[in-house]
């Protein structure tokens, strides 16, 4: 998450918010350990009945 988390940094996780929204920060687990991704909530298609996505954005593209 370079520039904005360094490694080092500390963070603190409010587990009480489980929905993600767009546009903020979550800590997630990947199926191999804690990864810090801004989230974004991708609407489904009305017409055909598509759930909701999201997707995960590192800020560091590497």
């Amino acid at each position: 998450m370079e520039p904005e988390l360094r490694d080092g940094d500390r963070i603190v996780v409010d587990v009480s918010r489980r929905l993600p929204a767009t546009g903020e920060t979550f800590v997630l687990w990947d199926g191999i350990g804690l990864v810090v991704k801004h989230v974004e909530v991708v609407r489904g298609d009305a017409v055909d009945d598509d759930p909701p996505r999201i997707r995960l954005i590192s800020a560091n593209p590497d």
